[in-house]
């Protein structure tokens, strides 16, 4: 018998005032294992966050959650916040949902035009051309990647 209680609406609200004095973009993370139990609304929460102004985005990791409806409840959370889903069965996908979840998404950018061609999440594969890009993550993150062809490239945002 699982007694325990899962506040996730009530959670979200209170992370308003720890990122209240944050600058430049925020990004919430919020991770359970379960639905949530405590008559809160965290898609309500989720859009008083984002009706702040703020640039912030809500990403969800889901521990060992079984539920596919729980599951798309979750997807259409983050898609509120602006963010994503991720679901992990296990220790090693939950080390690898939550640094994606930290990491946020990714852009590529043709290095003379500067024209964004391609965009990702850490983890996913991408397919390109060969030629010279530029990969654009995070704040400030930026990195330039040779691609040849027939070559794999793996490219680590660090």
């Amino acid at each position: 018998m699982n007694l325990a209680k899962t506040p996730i609406g009530r959670s979200i609200e209170l992370a308003a005032s720890d990122l209240d004095g944050v600058s430049g973009q925020r990004i919430l993370i919020v991770l359970t294992d379960g639905e949530e139990t405590c008559d809160g609304d965290a898609a309500t929460a989720i859009q008083g966050l984002r009706d702040r102004g703020w640039n912030i985005r809500v990403n969800i990791v889901g521990f060992a959650i079984e539920d596919a409806g729980l599951e798309a409840t979750f997807q259409s959370w983050a898609a509120i916040g602006g963010g994503n889903y991720f679901n992990a069965a296990d220790r090693d996908e939950l080390i690898d949902a939550l640094t994606r979840a930290v990491t946020g998404p990714y852009s590529v950018l043709e290095s003379e035009t500067g024209d964004t061609i391609a965009s990702g999440q850490p983890g996913e594969l991408l397919s390109l051309p060969a030629g010279t890009y530029i990969v654009r993550w995070g704040v400030d993150g930026e990195a330039s990647a040779e691609i040849t062809s027939g070559d794999v490239t793996r490219i680590t945002l660090e």
